[in-house]
């Protein structure tokens, strides 16, 4: 586990979120604080809110109380009707500071790998198109993909693809990283490369917010890990903590279905 900076305001701040669709409240005021250089590892059942917290983070979804702060700047609200435009333009602005990948790569099929990771970076931050090249051959290399650079997505692997959307999320330089189940949909034996690579990001310092049921990933790599039950946060303690003590009873079921809290099931 890395010592994260702890010091200081936090640079996600969650409080009292609330999250419902039709009739059904999936979150149910959650607070949650994440430092600059953390990681924080969400788990939990399926339809707990895992996935729901990290797409209101990234403003995927609206919400209907409480408020998401990032760098300091109110990202979203449940007073957003009453917000005047030239905030949510504001807001608008600092959420490209939050990079997010998903268990789906999304890449664009008919272009290659280079300009999946630089479209981004040119259109949005309007960066010079050699500028936005360089810097997605080096978040190629640093991702093992370095010569996949003029192929096409459908050329590549699962974990190769994966590897790919890591990189284009890092194109445009975010301070916080959202990761949903990102290796869900990958073969067992291509799930370790996508891990590494996370796992090089969080020694590099990388904010991270990550959803996985990839139990020893978590407990190696965490500085805090989030158990979430019913829309709330029931547990929130450092890894050896929570899998080798969990507090709550349903914190304790659920790493039962993992063979020695962490790793296979």
């Amino acid at each position: 586990m890395r010592k994260p900076n702890s010091g200081g305001s936090p640079i996600v701040k969650i409080d009292n979120l609330q999250k419902s669709f039709g009739s059904l409240r999936v979150l149910q005021g959650v607070t949650l604080d994440v430092h600059q250089g953390e990681v924080v590892v969400l788990i939990g059942r399926s339809g707990s809110g895992k996935s729901t917290l990290l797409n209101c983070v990234a403003l995927l979804e609206g919400i209907e109380a409480g408020f998401i702060e990032v760098d300091h700047h109110v990202i979203a609200s449940g007073d957003e009707q009453n917000q005047p435009l030239a905030g949510k333009s504001a807001r608008a602005e600092v959420s490209l500071e939050i990079g997010m990948v998903f268990q789906s790569f999304n890449l664009f099929p008919h272009l290659t790998v280079l300009d999946n990771i630089t479209l981004a970076p040119r259109r949005v931050r309007n960066i010079p198109a050699a500028t936005a090249d360089e810097r997605a051959m080096d978040l190629l290399r640093s991702v093992g993909l370095e010569d996949k650079a003029g192929a096409y997505p459908v050329s590549l692997s699962g974990g190769q693809q994966q590897r790919v959307a890591i990189a284009r999320a890092l194109a445009m330089n975010p301070k916080v990283m959202l990761f949903d189940e990102v290796t869900s949909a990958l073969d067992p034996e291509l799930v370790g490369e996508v891990l590494l690579t996370m796992k090089a990001l969080a020694e590099n310092g990388m904010t991270m917010l990550i959803v996985t049921h990839e139990m020893q990933f978590a407990r190696d790599v965490a500085d805090r890990v989030v158990f979430m039950d019913g829309g709330v946060i029931v547990e929130d303690s450092p890894p050896d903590v929570i899998f080798e003590n969990p507090k709550s009873d349903e914190a304790r079921s659920f790493l039962s279905n993992f063979v020695g809290l962490g790793g296979s099931r």
